[in-house]
């Protein structure tokens, strides 16, 4: 997710984990993951690509980050499908495998900034995205379905 760290990068990552672990608990929440990537990356995180980082790198699911997981967003490992399932985790908001329409907005506002979920014409863009994706019938975007949205998006961008 973010580029390799060098050693020097890697013990400064090191000690600001322990510095950010204020309970001492090995686990870092969304407010202390957001301190380290301050210090390691040199650059301020908003909150919310805090917890889409948090969702992608959380593999046990309690909303926490011990050491090995906060590795991970600096490691070149590539696991399977791994593009759009680190999307797709980025965007399920609920952690529940299904996107709503508010985290289709989300999606919607990372490949346009100037995306507004607010107006008319985005609700209507969201609508039409899930009539035309939503195989199951739900209202909803699985896993399955979101790829072929992806797909469809790869091949108009082509």
């Amino acid at each position: 997710m973010f580029p390799p760290l060098d050693q020097e990068k890697i013990e400064v990552m090191k000690a600001a984990f322990k510095e950010a672990d204020k309970d001492k608990k090995g686990k870092l929440t969304a407010n202390e993951l957001k301190e380290v990537l301050k210090v390691v990356l040199d650059d301020n995180i908003d909150d919310d690509w805090t917890e889409m980082i948090m969702r992608v790198v959380d593999s046990d699911g309690d909303r926490m980050l011990n050491y090995e997981e906060l590795t991970r967003l600096f490691t070149t490992e590539k696991e399977p499908g791994g593009k759009w399932k680190t999307l797709f985790r980025m965007v399920d908001v609920n952690s529940d495998g299904k996107l709503c329409k508010k985290d289709i907005a989300k999606l919607m506002k990372i490949f346009d900034e100037d995306t507004d979920d607010t107006l008319e014409e985005t609700k209507e863009r969201i609508n039409l995205i899930i009539k035309t994706f939503d195989e199951d019938g739900d209202g909803l975007l699985n896993y399955e379905e979101f790829c072929k949205l992806m797909a469809d998006y790869d091949s108009d961008s082509d």
